[in-house]
């Protein structure tokens, strides 16, 4: 008698969503409409991914920079709309 095994994935799988492995074991295809809507995402991700990617390693003196031009902005403001 030849035992099957269930591999790691597919339990993993089963255990985040079972119907989406019962559409995988039943053979369902995914309609070219999913199919280009998924891409879509896919590559937004990908943008959004780079652009924090990007930002991460801006270096630091950069962001102080900024910080600090920003609370001296500040510090001014209320000087001359207080003072």
């Amino acid at each position: 008698m030849v035992q099957k095994y269930s591999r790691a994935s597919d339990l993993g799988e089963a255990a985040k969503s079972p119907h989406s492995l019962y559409l995988q074991k039943s053979g369902s295809s995914i309609s070219q409409q999913v199919q280009l809507a998924r891409t879509a995402g896919v590559r937004d991700h990908d943008k959004l991914n780079q652009r924090v990617i990007t930002q991460e390693n801006q270096p630091k003196t950069i962001k102080s920079l900024v910080f600090i031009l920003s609370c001296i902005s500040l510090i001014l403001g209320f000087i001359w709309v207080f003072g």
